[in-house]
């Protein structure tokens, strides 16, 4: 799931694409992709959508699986899921400062600025080598993150994650546009089933305005630590 990070006073709605490709044991590659929706309201309210994945060659999006609002003035983040009507509301906590990946193993270069639908973004690429021993393949393996920012909007508007255990993931913004969204969109529609679970989120939420994973597990959340994530997962 792609997500905008709660943040007041840069109201947006947008496409939200992800793509990944995979080369597969046998040399032939798996690309997927998901389209959906995501948005902030000038209260800095969030919505994003998770869709079911689709090959890339299939238009439209994909059958809609769930939806994910996150209101940080209560705290409360509320999940719902439209073929069962149900919904799950809890309270997560605050966006902590991540701790980081030692600086001996990650290199960070400043790729300069470029335009991207017409908003100026920065781009980073942070480079990490991932020791042997923890690869889980018997090699030290590269993990490249790249990600484009832009300060007008505070979100990154593209990131690219490459690991050659995975394969490579790319997430962005599309069709921005620069406005409030329906405020219907942060709201729970009616006659959902509500499971209350204020007071408990688990602390591996990402991208919903709560606050990301350190890197005690490092190389395998992208955007752990970076400003504007959208590497949003549930």
């Amino acid at each position: 799931m792609i997500s905008v990070p709660a943040i007041a006073g840069a109201p947006l709605w947008a496409t939200a694409q992800s793509a990944s490709q995979q080369v597969m044991p046998d040399g032939s590659v798996v690309v997927r992709r998901v389209v959906s929706v995501v948005a902030r309201d000038s209260r800095g309210r969030t919505y994003g959508e998770l869709r079911m994945r689709a090959p890339m060659t299939q238009a439209g999006m994909g059958q809609l699986v769930g939806v994910c609002i996150y209101d940080p003035h209560t705290g409360i983040r509320t999940l719902y899921y439209p073929r069962a009507h149900t919904a799950i509301q809890q309270i997560v906590p605050e966006r902590g400062t991540p701790a980081k990946a030692p600086d001996a193993l990650v290199k960070v270069q400043d790729l300069g600025s470029k335009t991207i639908d017409d908003f100026a973004v920065k781009g980073t690429r942070r480079t990490v080598v991932v020791p042997a021993m923890m690869t889980g393949t018997g090699s030290a393996i590269t993990v490249v993150d790249e990600y484009w920012y832009s300060e007008e909007l505070r979100v990154n508007l593209l990131q690219v994650h490459s690991d050659p255990r995975t394969g490579t993931l790319t997430m962005g913004l599309s069709d921005i546009k620069r406005e409030d969204p329906d405020p219907t969109f942060f709201k729970l529609p009616p006659g959902y089933h509500t499971t209350d679970l204020i007071g408990y989120a688990p602390s591996t939420d990402v991208g919903v305005g709560n606050g990301e994973p350190p890197y005690s597990i490092p190389f395998s959340v992208p955007g752990a630590d970076i400003p504007g994530d959208i590497s949003g997962a549930w």
